[in-house]
């Protein structure tokens, strides 16, 4: 027997009614067959299709970066800034997209190296220009000083040979001064060796007072430092500090007895008499000075101005410590010698009061210590 399938479904809205269909089996797996079949290939053939556009919407999309990567490899290769990617019209639905907006910015960065590279090769070009410019100004200056500085050389020399010349004749003129200044003290000390012996034929009695003085003031200076022409300045004064007596009477100077009042006030007059004598005289030291000094004391209670202390010269304060020194030591026509040992022990009672206590000091140092003695 022959087997059918058979399907029935109402018709409409009409329940009563119902339409059959009836097939054979085998046309039913027939049909079945081919349903599969084209199904299978419409699914083969869909794949197909997503595959192709699914490659071709990735390819769009990484075919803007692969620019991208080739242009700065580019650019960090050659190091030319001009290179810009250009998107074609394939890409153009892309602008939009974070990709597009990438090479966007991109491109605008690159637009802004080249600016800047631009504004930099004029900087540098606008440098170099200045550089040379300068370089030819120092050139232009080197010249100068260089030819200044040959001149400024020659001048050196010309005036080094003139120095030379002149410092050469100074030496001689300078030798033959010196030369002239021994002749000129020789002569000097001669004239006041002379007017101390006029001073001493005049007073026998104070033969010998005045070279004492001066070869004591001479040794006090040198114990005390002080320099070699200070030095010979006191021995200078030291032979003449008595000058002014030649104004004084023989008779009172070699009186053998107490003076009176009026002849001792003479007798003061010396110093004076001496400065006013010395003072036009251009010594090369302070002489009439110190003459007129010699018989001050650092209290005041001296003459013939009474001056105190600072107001005397040191050559005056070493000068009067030798004076009295001798004068105690030594004989007199109105006394005996009073001694050495009552010199010093004047000075030293009166150290500070009368007398300078430096001056004092070295004068006791140089008897009682260094052994000295008067010349005979």
């Amino acid at each position: 027997k022959n087997h059918y399938l058979a399907a029935r479904s109402p018709v409409g809205r009409f329940v009563d009614w119902q339409v059959i269909v009836e097939q054979s089996p085998l046309t039913l797996t027939i049909m079945t067959r081919r349903i599969l079949v084209g199904t299978i290939l419409f699914a083969l053939l869909s794949a197909f299709v997503v595959f192709y556009l699914l490659s071709r919407v990735i390819r769009i999309s990484i075919s803007p970066v692969e620019t991208l990567s080739h242009t700065v490899s580019e650019i960090a290769r050659t190091g030319d800034l001009d290179h810009k990617i250009e998107l074609s019209e394939s890409h153009t639905f892309k602008i939009s997209s974070e990709i597009g907006i990438l090479i966007h910015s991109f491109n605008n960065m690159m637009e802004g190296l080249r600016t800047a590279q631009e504004g930099l090769k004029n900087i540098n070009e606008e440098l170099e220009q200045r550089v040379m410019e300068r370089t030819v100004a120092l050139d232009s200056s080197n010249k100068e000083l260089h030819d200044h500085r040959q001149h400024l050389e020659e001048l050196v020399k010309e005036r080094t040979a003139k120095l030379e010349a002149e410092i050469i004749e100074r030496k001689a003129i300078e030798a033959r001064l010196e030369i002239s200044l021994k002749k000129l003290r020789t002569a000097l000390g001669g004239i006041v060796r002379i007017t101390a012996m006029t001073v001493e034929a005049r007073d026998p009695y104070t033969a010998g007072h005045q070279r004492r003085v001066a070869d004591l003031a001479r040794s006090i200076g040198q114990e005390m430092g002080l320099s070699e022409n200070q030095v010979e300045g006191l021995r200078m004064v030291g032979v003449i500090h008595d000058l002014g007596k030649i104004a004084v009477p023989a008779e009172i100077l070699s009186k053998p007895t107490k003076l009176t009042t009026i002849e001792f006030e003479l007798i003061k007059t010396h110093p004076q008499t001496g400065f006013d004598i010395l003072k036009d005289i251009e010594f090369p030291w302070p002489i009439a000075r110190m003459v007129l000094e010699h018989h001050e004391r650092i209290n005041g209670s001296g003459y013939p101005n009474g001056l105190k202390g600072n107001a005397l010269l040191w050559e005056s304060k070493i000068l009067m410590v030798a004076d009295v020194v001798e004068a105690i030591a030594s004989h007199r026509p109105y006394r005996p010698a009073h001694g050495i040992g009552a010199a010093l022990e004047e000075i030293e009672k009166n150290r500070g009061v009368l007398y300078e206590s430096d001056v004092v000091d070295s004068c006791l140092r140089l008897f009682r210590e260094k052994g000295y003695q008067f010349m005979v």
